[in-house]
């Protein structure tokens, strides 16, 4: 624990992540032994008020994605991290920004003051002329919905990404889309530029039933009213229903339990 420094401290977390996307074993060992973490989640825990922004925002993300930080040993550090990242937000470029939210969504970390940080930064960053990617755009939006923040820099955040991303709409793969359009499902967000476009694209996408599945949940969670939308991308989800997972059969089911009525699909 004492070789540890504000400096060393990220670049361990981040290669943990890297090794584990390397090797599919070790992400499962990591999160069938989450308690091999306690040494270095206590040195996180002393060492979190002295980290720089960027290593802040990647540490969040990589415990996130190996895992490993859900249960109650978990909270005083997950307190400290976001308390630090609240102040230090201005600090951080749109691809950290992202990454807190996201990692702070995996771990089931409800909106809080960090999340008013950020939104309030990206609003700002979206603003602006630099691009930002397809899948950050779809993260963010995604990491929104899922904590369902409902601060006051809402909507215009969500008007930014939705312009940001009917910029460069081709550019996004179908499962990018489906968590764009989830974030706004999930916080009924309407704004019928974006749906619109999204919805004339989804009609010639590859068909894949988690995708289709989540974008059918969200059309209908937002009230659309194109039932020819509709009984395409059912059909299409129909077709595929072998190979669908259990997500894709809760959205489905979810979808056709609040969508508009539509006529009998055989």
């Amino acid at each position: 624990e004492k070789s540890f420094t504000p400096y060393t401290l990220g670049p361990w977390w981040i290669s943990a992540v890297d090794i584990s996307r390397r090797k599919e074993a070790e992400l499962v060992w990591a999160r069938e032994h989450a308690s091999e973490f306690a040494p270095v989640r206590r040195t996180t825990l002393r060492l979190a008020p002295e980290l720089k922004a960027p290593d802040l925002s990647f540490i969040v993300a990589s415990i996130a994605f190996l895992g490993v930080g859900k249960d109650a040993t978990w909270a005083s550090l997950w307190d400290t991290l976001e308390a630090s990242a609240t102040e230090k937000a201005f600090d951080m470029k749109v691809e950290g920004l992202v990454h807190l939210v996201w990692g702070l969504a995996k771990v089931d970390r409800m909106a809080s003051p960090v999340h008013a940080a950020v939104a309030k930064e990206m609003v700002l960053e979206l603003q602006g002329k630099r691009p930002v990617a397809p899948s950050l755009l779809a993260k963010l939006s995604w990491s929104l919905g899922k904590v369902q923040y409902k601060g006051p820099e809402l909507t215009p955040l969500m008007g930014q990404i939705a312009r940001r991303s009917i910029e460069q709409l081709d550019a996004f793969s179908p499962s990018e889309l489906a968590r764009l359009m989830r974030g706004y499902g999930r916080l009924k967000v309407q704004l019928d530029a974006l749906t619109e476009a999204v919805g004339k694209r989804i009609i010639d996408m590859p068909s894949k039933p988690t995708v289709d599945a989540s974008l059918l949940l969200s059309f209908a969670e937002l009230g659309h009213d194109d039932l020819s939308l509709y009984e395409t991308v059912i059909r299409r989800a129909m077709s595929n229903l072998p190979s669908a997972d259990n997500l894709a059969l809760r959205s489905l089911a979810g979808a056709l339990a609040v969508m508009p009525a539509t006529r009998d699909i055989e």
